[in-house]
């Protein structure tokens, strides 16, 4: 279950932007979402980084 909910991360264009542009306002924003973001938890537990 975990490994789906961190596909679906991986495949977000809004994660993929904030991944590739980490300094813009967006991804500033994106941060502060990314708590309460079930896909955006996967995704750090599984591959143990942070998201951008």
């Amino acid at each position: 279950m975990l490994k789906l909910l961190a596909v679906i991360c991986k495949c977000c264009p809004l994660c993929i932007y904030k991944r590739k542009n980490p300094e813009t306002k967006f991804a500033v924003m994106m941060k502060r979402l990314e708590m309460f973001c079930p896909f955006c938890q996967a995704y750090k537990k599984l591959y143990g980084k942070k998201i951008a």
